[in-house]
């Protein structure tokens, strides 16, 4: 229960700041009700503002009456801009002079944050692309031996972003190739278009092949160290294929490991896609039926 006790100059009031000029919109519903044992509800209203600047401002004026108190029920406060986020600070404005900070949050385009009675304060995420949950596929690869892209996925949305440190991309497939001796390179990339000519964040090299046909299995994991304006992907690709030392890798076991650690870049840029890129080189000839793409840890 959030109470505002009435005074006839200096109410209890509820405030807000924020950082920047992004555009914000508020509510506030309350009821008023006498100081009276019990009480009786003298009042039902609400209370609406836009703000435009940076600063501090009034969304709850309180009561101008010692003998009342306002209850109030619901805050809604809403970043309205469509790209720029700002930090809102709720603030208790006592009568007695002093402030009281009840919640601080950053807001994204078009993110909200709410108290309701009997639950509190919580953050509303705006309207983002839907992401695919467990594995998405995609319908088969034809032969190619150029760099293609294998399939992507949105991650970011007008400032806002699914990507934490920590969360991991994985692409599975199988693999049946032809001739080719060069060494196939795997390309993780980051960028608006969702094709190779988004920047490659991470670049994996396997060994070289010989020009045997063979089949293989390969999973590349994508895990990001960090996220923000300097995110940095750390890389893996691991592969395993049929025959020994020839074929899709000359390595004695019949597998191979490679990491790599990408270099920094920016994550946050609205409407983002991570996606992969494989190049068999130059008469590689891969066949690849279905990609599967997994992604961990993203938020909410």
């Amino acid at each position: 229960m959030l109470i505002l006790v009435g005074h006839a100059t200096t109410p209890d009031k509820i405030k807000i700041t924020h950082a920047t000029t992004s555009e914000l919109d508020t509510h506030v519903s309350f009821v008023d009700a006498s100081d009276a044992n019990p009480p009786v509800v003298q009042d039902m209203n609400k209370e609406n503002h836009t703000f435009t600047t940076a600063g501090t401002n009034d969304i709850c004026a309180g009561v101008a009456d010692a003998a009342q108190r306002r209850n109030v029920k619901t805050i809604h406060i809403r970043n309205v801009h469509a790209t720029i986020a700002t930090d809102v600070t709720v603030i208790y404005d006592a009568i007695d002079g002093s402030d009281y900070e009840l919640y601080k949050c950053n807001l994204a385009a078009g993110e909200a944050l709410e108290y309701i009675e009997g639950v509190g304060f919580f953050e509303v995420q705006a309207s983002v692309q839907t992401l695919a949950s467990g594995v998405a596929t995609t319908a088969q690869i034809a032969s190619h031996s150029a760099d293609t892209y294998y399939l992507g996925m949105p991650v970011t949305n007008s400032g806002l972003t699914r990507l934490q440190a920590g969360c991991s991309f994985t692409w599975a497939f199988g693999v049946v190739k032809g001739g080719g001796t060069a060494a196939p390179t795997f390309n993780v990339r980051f960028g608006t278009a969702g094709t190779t000519a988004d920047t490659s964040r991470c670049l994996l090299t396997a060994a070289a092949q010989t020009a045997v046909a063979d089949s293989g299995y390969i999973i590349i994991d994508a895990v990001f160290r960090a996220v923000g304006a300097s995110a940095i992907i750390q890389g893996r690709m691991s592969l395993v294929h049929q025959l020994a030392t020839t074929g899709l890798n000359v390595t004695t076991t019949g597998m191979q490991l490679v990491q790599t650690t990408g270099g920094t870049f920016d994550s946050t840029v609205a409407n983002s896609i991570i996606g992969l890129s494989v190049n068999p080189g130059a008469s590689g000839a891969w066949v690849v039926e279905s990609v599967l793409l997994d992604a961990v840890g993203l938020v909410r």
